[in-house]
């Protein structure tokens, strides 16, 4: 909790979101709002047409708590709440705002490198004061000329919540090396280690020394006492020495002497006996103590050596992941870079085939711009040169009547030539008194022909003339025939 608090003073949030539009609320369904805003989002309330996307809008300064301004002017004071699973390096904290009315309360989760627009909210991050110190805001705002007012307190709030400052300071486990604090470690266990030998060998030499300075009391005591026996003896011998007359009453009191310095050397034999085993019992708690002390010292080395081993071994599972993961990082890169070079020679190989499609597409284009004014002048030619089925009808049954009168007429006429000419004799063997027969009528072939292009000639240019020139033939028939 003591890093999370430390997280937290590195992270100020501010996060200002506007209502939902209309179209918003009712153009999406609840599937399509989890997938645009994710599962931990609120849940909408369909008869609260004000409710927003958030149920409060979050205000903060650098020293008072949060104040959160919902829709309807109501205020709340309160404090953005971390979650459990924010990092201790501050770079990444989700905060919840407090719990409305109408639904879930909405996760805000604010990354350290995170820089990125979205269709609903823009997230800015700069960094203040240099070191891992981030500040997030978040604003929403819209181009709309209905939602301006809004936009407009938007703006300014961003405006506010960009002068506040954060308090930056260095993380020492933004880096971390197990190589050093494994080797930190084991060199702390050492050193405690053998200073705990050190002080057991120190508690040691103190036991010993105090052994040997109790058995020197001890034997001091002793000594003692054979002295004040040897001078109390001493002293009755010379008592004795000096009064022999009373030698019988002395006698007696001697025994009584004696009686009472056995008795005496008994009782100071008890109390050194009782004082030495006190001292051996004071010296085994001392030892068992020890002993214990030693026992739990060593369990709690044999502990943090397993956790240390532990340690190491989840190292080695992660550089083993960390290896096998960029080892895959760096496959996949290679296939993305092949796929991508692929994808490049595709459509390089298509925009070529493009190109070439689009040069036969003019061509065809140009070919079929010339078809067309080629088809253009064709039928201006075709209209042109068009006549008339009826009119050709008409030219040719008059050439036909014309032939016709010009073939009687020519007959007519060499009869009459045939007629006016004086009669001759001739070689034939032709019977005398028979009359000379005219030549045969011969018609030259194609004249009928020829007279056709001749009369009903079209003149280019001019589409409505077949009349005239049906009169001109027709005129010219007539003189024909005169």
């Amino acid at each position: 909790m003591k890093s999370e608090a430390r997280a937290v003073e590195r992270v100020k949030v501010f996060c200002r979101v506007r209502p939902l539009l209309q179209r918003e609320r009712d153009g999406w369904s609840y599937e399509e709002y989890c997938q645009q805003f994710g599962e931990d989002g609120q849940r909408l309330d369909a008869n609260d047409t004000q409710q927003p996307a958030t149920d409060a809008t979050p205000e903060s300064s650098d020293d008072d708590p949060a104040t959160f301004i919902t829709e309807k002017g109501r205020k709340v004071i309160g404090s953005l709440t971390p979650s459990v699973t924010m990092q201790p390096d501050g770079h990444s904290v989700t905060f919840q705002a407090p719990t409305a009315a109408h639904g879930e309360a909405r996760l805000f989760q604010f990354d350290g490198n995170l820089n990125e627009t979205c269709d609903q909210q823009t997230v800015y991050e700069h960094s203040s004061l240099g070191g891992n110190a981030k500040t997030a805001l978040v604003v929403t705002v819209t181009p709309a000329v209905t939602e301006a007012p809004e936009t407009l307190q938007t703006l300014q709030f961003g405006q506010r919540a960009m002068q506040v400052a954060v308090r930056a300071h260095r993380s020492a486990l933004s880096v971390l090396d197990y190589r050093t604090l494994y080797e930190e470690m084991r060199q702390a266990l050492d050193e405690e280690q053998q200073r705990f030998r050190q002080a057991e060998a120190a508690a040691s030499d103190e036991k010993n020394r105090a052994a040997i300075a109790q058995d020197k009391l001890t034997k001091a005591l002793l000594r003692v006492q054979h002295l004040e026996f040897e001078l109390e003896a001493a002293q009755t011998a010379t008592r004795h020495s000096s009064a022999p007359d009373v030698e019988g009453n002395d006698v007696e009191r001697m025994k009584l002497e004696l009686q009472q310095l056995v008795a005496r050397h008994a009782q100071d034999v008890a109390q050194v006996k009782s004082a030495c085993d006190r001292q051996i019992e004071t010296y085994k708690r001392l030892a068992h103590e020890a002993s214990q002390e030693w026992h739990e010292v060593e369990g709690e080395l044999a502990g943090e050596k397993t956790q240390v081993l532990h340690t190491l071994q989840d190292l080695k599972e992660f550089k083993l992941r960390y290896f096998q993961l960029e080892e895959d990082t760096t496959e996949r890169i290679a296939e993305l870079v092949q796929d991508e070079r692929d994808r490049e020679k595709e459509r390089d190989a298509a925009l070529a085939t493009v190109a070439a499609l689009e040069k036969e597409l003019k061509a065809i284009h140009a070919k079929m711009v010339e078809g067309e004014s080629q088809r253009e002048k064709l039928q201006d030619q075709l209209d042109t040169d068009f006549v008339p089925k009826e009119a050709i009808q008409q030219m040719e049954a008059l050439y036909e009547g014309a032939i016709s009168k010009l073939q009687a007429r020519v007959g007519c006429l060499e009869s009459k030539s045939s007629n006016r000419r004086p009669k001759t004799p001739s070689n034939n063997n032709s019977t005398p008194g028979q009359p000379q027969r005219s030549l045969p009528e011969v018609r030259k072939p194609g004249m009928a022909n020829r007279a056709v292009p001749r009369v009903g000639r079209l003149v280019p240019g001019a589409k409505t003339g077949s009349s005239s020139r049906l009169n001109s033939g027709l005129r010219v028939s007539s003189r024909i025939l005169q």
